[in-house]
């Protein structure tokens, strides 16, 4: 499942019960940083990530998974544009039609 950086660091923030300063301070960079990722206005690297996480006593893991391609037969009948598209809402919404499978 993916998820937005702005949700991961305010998740890691409110679940250790620190302010954005004590988090910033812990993790030796400027508050506004913490409030500029929370509220969706920056996207930090990964190194900067797993600083704010280490600093909340949080260990990062980062997984790369392959994302699911359209067969070929489907893909031959619609332009590479509309591929990536429809590549995209799948894996978009794969968690949503797992759920719908299952239930």
């Amino acid at each position: 499942m993916a998820i937005e950086a702005s949700e991961l660091v305010h998740r890691i923030r409110t679940d250790r019960e620190i302010t954005t300063r004590d988090l910033a301070t812990r993790a030796q960079i400027p508050q506004p940083t913490i409030v500029e990722i929370e509220q969706g206005r920056r996207q930090p690297s990964l190194l900067l990530l797993n600083r704010i996480a280490r600093a909340a006593d949080y260990e990062l893991e980062s997984v790369l998974v392959p994302r699911p391609r359209l067969p070929e037969d489907v893909r031959s009948m619609i332009s590479e544009e509309d591929a990536r598209w429809l590549s995209e809402q799948l894996w978009r919404y794969e968690p949503l039609l797992h759920y719908l499978r299952d239930h």
